[in-house]
């Protein structure tokens, strides 16, 4: 069975994080990719803008994906914000580098309306640990982009 990607993309607010949470939860069958939940990991909190910090999350990310994915036979789910021309041609960059690999990818493209946005807005103003994923783009795509490139040398070698 081919291991499979899906990402999960959206503008801010429309509810990417808990879409995983509430479809990808099965840790027997899903690694989440994913730098603000890797940061909660390893320091309790989110720290990337902390240059010294990031190489660590980098490599837990990293990490998490060689254990799960290559080496293991979990899918990976990952989250990016869309709307923003840089990283969204960043994000094509990354989708047109997976789609290369000999894996399966899903694009699950989240909107809502603007009621809903708001309502969401007033709920993570009072999550003391909320962090968007507008501020992660170029960090997932740094980690991503890495792991696959490493992913796509090893698994030729074993052809």
């Amino acid at each position: 069975m081919r291991k499979k990607v899906y990402a999960v993309v959206g503008a801010p607010l429309t509810g990417k994080t808990t879409y995983i949470k509430n479809n990808f939860s099965d840790s027997s069958k899903y690694y989440w990719a994913d730098v603000i939940e890797s940061s909660k990991k390893v320091f309790g909190e989110v720290l990337i803008e902390d240059d010294d910090k990031l190489s660590e999350i980098y490599n837990d990310v990293n990490q998490g994906m060689v254990d799960h994915f290559f080496l293991g036979d979990k899918d990976v789910v990952f989250e990016y914000c869309t709307g923003f021309e840089e990283t969204d041609g960043m994000l094509l960059e990354l989708i047109d580098q997976i789609k290369s690999l000999d894996v399966e990818f899903e694009l699950i493209q989240l909107d809502s309306d603007l009621e809903e946005a708001e309502k969401r807005n007033e709920q993570v103003r009072s999550e003391e640990d909320y962090y968007s994923s507008y501020f992660t783009g170029i960090d997932t795509q740094v980690v991503l982009a890495g792991f696959f490139e490493d992913y796509a040398t090893n698994t030729a070698k074993e052809k």
